[in-house]
C-alpha cells in the first residue's frame, strides 16, 4: 500500500458533494451514522498516540 501524504494547506478543495456529504453528517446525532461497514477496533494494545506503524 501507498502512503499518500498532504501538508494542510495542499489539501484538494472539496467537491460540491463531499461538502454536501459533510454538512448532511453534522446533522446527524452519532448514533444515526451507520458505521456497519467499518470494522470496530477492539484490540488497542501496543498503540501510541502519534506514531504510524508501517
Amino acid at each position: 500500500m501507498n502512503k499518500v501524504s498532504y501538508q494542510i494547506d495542499e489539501l484538494p478543495p472539496l467537491t460540491a458533494k463531499q461538502q454536501v456529504d459533510l454538512e448532511h453528517l453534522a446533522t446527524l446525532n452519532d448514533d444515526d451514522i451507520d458505521l456497519s461497514d467499518i470494522p470496530e477496533v477492539t484490540d488497542w494494545s501496543g498503540v501510541s498516540r502519534g506514531s504510524i506503524k508501517p
